[in-house]
């Protein structure tokens, strides 16, 4: 199972970017099982992998690095919106911009976009009570003793990212339909691109991210459900060998 997340070296190690994935396609190419399967994930490098999801289930997005569009983007929204970095992780460079601080959004884009393209996503109202990460294995939401490997990650800090890394916390959660339905729309996509282990972060009935790789968490899980999940990564680990 590969463990890396290329977004921690893009820039202090620009070298090993890349280098998980290469190791896991030669090891793929001499029968190993690798998983998630490193062809998928040389797709799924940086969050542009997102928008190749049914859009139903995406908020309304801009992708950009020109000043003009990501703020002619940002005034057709009603509300909020939020700008983070297309490549990154752990909520870093991630800004919440209301009507407070469009006088400093010039500022907060060209932060953003030093290093790259910028991503802008309408504010869903529900992320005021944070994220939930829901954990998939091989499409289907991860399930035993009839909980799901699931949390709700909250910031009561007053800082809009929920990102354990920024100080949010887990806290139990209700699985609801509409997040199975949400998986239900990306399972195929995911299958089909031999993600086995996958990070479903969702707010209302939409998906903020999919995370493919090292999805963290699941200790979490444990915890707030009292549910050990690792057995059933390990069986189908096992029921992988065996076909």
């Amino acid at each position: 199972m590969l463990r890396n997340d290329p977004s921690d070296d893009a820039l202090d190690r620009s070298w090993a970017q890349t280098s998980g994935i290469l190791f896991g396609q030669l090891a793929a190419m001499r029968g190993v099982i690798v998983l998630n399967d490193p062809f998928g994930l040389a797709n799924a490098l940086n969050k542009t992998y997102f928008q190749h999801f049914p859009e139903q289930v995406r908020p309304k997005t801009c992708i950009s690095r020109d000043i003009h569009d990501i703020k002619e983007f940002i005034s057709n929204q009603n509300d909020k919106v939020v700008i983070k970095p297309l490549q990154g992780s752990g909520g870093q460079s991630v800004f919440l911009i209301g009507e407070d601080e469009k006088a400093n959004l010039n500022q907060m884009i060209e932060a953003v976009i030093r290093d790259g393209y910028c991503i802008a996503q309408e504010y869903l109202p529900g992320a005021v009570d944070g994220d939930v990460r829901l954990f998939v294995l091989n499409g289907r939401p991860m399930k035993k003793d009839g909980k799901y490997a699931a949390f709700r990650r909250r910031n009561d800090t007053g800082d809009a990212r929920s990102n354990m890394h920024s100080g949010g916390k887990g806290v139990e959660c209700e699985v609801t339909e509409k997040m199975l339905e949400l998986v239900e729309m990306v399972r195929p996509k995911l299958v089909r691109d031999g993600m086995f282990l996958c990070g479903l972060d969702i707010v209302d009935d939409k998906l903020m991210e999919i995370n493919v790789f090292s999805p963290g968490g699941l200790g979490s899980s444990q915890e707030l459900t009292g549910v050990d999940f690792t057995d059933v990564i390990i069986r189908d680990l096992e029921r992988k060998l065996l076909c």
